[in-house]
């Protein structure tokens, strides 16, 4: 009773985690077991067909299936454990992205014994990842596109980010030449305790107004 409590509890956590589990046994090729929970991931109902070592990579995409393929054989030559991310069709046709984990157990021999693994589904971990990027990379296109100087400065004064607007204004091409330094060398010295004064205004959360002159980096 207290083992199916186990398997039970077990099961339920795979399910809400969206994590699925198998286990392929070297001495007899054709045993493959996997969880419940990886039925569903691969879109099956629990224990409605006999895995095979076949099973997984038929469901793989076209453009995964020979990586994933040399990744199980240098687990079952080499002993090398993995994990990587890639994509799977379902039945459905739906296609789903896993990240997957696997280890070699070994005999009291040395010898292989069985390949152990762990499937993910993170389709909408990935989804929300690559909206994320997009959107970033849409922010960035317009900082890059605005005519005036955009930087991001820390605390310290030192340059974190700066548009191609503002590389211009003071002399430079790329960023590398001027990130990570003090912004206040590209201010006029005439200029600089002025800037300094609004600078610490706006660390404080004060936002300020200044007209200054800019030099290039020395």
């Amino acid at each position: 009773a207290a083992l199916r409590a186990s398997e039970s509890r077990l099961a339920e956590a795979q399910q809400v985690a969206a994590i699925g589990s198998w286990e392929w046994n070297a001495a007899d090729t054709s045993e493959v077991w996997w969880s419940e929970e990886l039925y569903r991931i691969c879109g099956f109902e629990p224990n409605s067909l006999r895995p095979t070592p076949q099973s997984l990579i038929q469901l793989l995409h076209p453009d995964d299936r020979q990586i994933v393929s040399r990744y199980f054989e240098r687990a079952s030559t080499d002993r090398q454990p993995f994990a990587d991310d890639f994509r799977i069709i379902r039945r459905d046709g739906a296609l789903r992205t896993i990240h997957a984990q696997c280890r070699v157990v070994l005999d009291d021999s040395g010898r292989l014994a069985r390949i152990v693994g762990t499937a993910q589904d993170i389709t909408d971990r990935k989804a929300a990842e690559e909206l994320v990027k997009r959107s970033e990379r849409r922010l960035q296109t317009i900082i890059d596109a605005e005519p005036a100087c955009v930087k991001l400065v820390a605390a310290d004064g030192r340059l974190l980010e700066m548009n191609r607007a503002g590389l211009a204004m003071v002399g430079v091409e790329r960023l590398a030449d001027v990130v990570g330094q003090s912004v206040i060398t590209c201010v006029h010295p005439d200029d600089r305790s002025r800037y300094l004064e609004v600078h610490r205004a706006a660390v404080n959360g004060s936002p300020g107004r200044l007209e200054f002159r800019t030099i290039g980096p020395t």
